[in-house]
């Protein structure tokens, strides 16, 4: 979290060795020019808060030229003025106040510490549902999601895998899928692709046997 520093080393931190090659620069990943990567600054103990992308750039660019300490002027700080990024000691400063934050600069790109997300596999209805037939027993039932008659229309009506009892006309139903996972509307279960996966998905991972 923030902390206030004494005017001595307050000067320290917002002065040393500006418009000056910093330690960090030796290291400068020119060969990554057009990697990105995120600046966050910590906002508890055990929280961290992304700078906004205008204020994101700038600590990168100004970073990358070599510089020790950077002013901040961009997004955010546009019109909020005295606060410096310092490289050397990885720490955003109110010039006016002295407090000071630590900072941190994550790759927003996979790399061993931080990997890819696994891709988003949407979810299939046809794997997370079974069709109903309509008889003397449900004829008169509704779907809850468009409140007319299960029987009208003539469309496919369908029932859930995890719920119980719970039928909708298919064309309803599947407006409810949002990306990999479905709620039913009625009893909160939540289907997913990872529980539910697409029919080439799941023979993939676990072909029939074949004689």
């Amino acid at each position: 979290g923030p902390s206030v520093l004494s005017s001595a080393r307050r000067r320290e931190i917002v002065t040393t060795g500006n418009q000056n090659a910093h330690p960090h620069a030796a290291m400068a990943d020119h060969a990554g020019v057009g990697d990105d990567y995120q600046w966050q600054w910590q906002e508890s103990e055990s929280a961290w808060t992304a700078f906004d992308p205008q204020t994101n750039k700038q600590i990168e660019e100004a970073r990358r030229s070599g510089v020790t300490v950077a002013t901040l002027s961009k997004g955010y700080f546009a019109k909020r003025r005295g606060y410096t990024v310092n490289f050397e000691f990885m720490l955003q400063a109110n010039t006016q106040t002295g407090t000071v934050r630590p900072i941190q600069r994550i790759p927003d790109f996979p790399t061993p510490e931080n990997p890819a997300p696994p891709p988003v596999i949407p979810l299939n209805l046809s794997a997370c549902s079974r069709e109903v037939v309509i008889g003397d027993d449900n004829k008169d039932e509704d779907c809850s999601l468009c409140l007319c008659s299960l029987a009208d229309g003539g469309g496919t009506v369908v029932s859930l895998s995890k719920c119980s009892g719970h039928s909708f006309h298919q064309e309803c139903i599947v407006k409810c899928i949002s990306g990999d996972h479905l709620a039913c509307p009625l009893c909160s279960s939540v289907h997913t692709s990872a529980e539910f996966p697409p029919p080439a998905v799941a023979a993939a991972v676990d072909p029939s046997p074949t004689s």
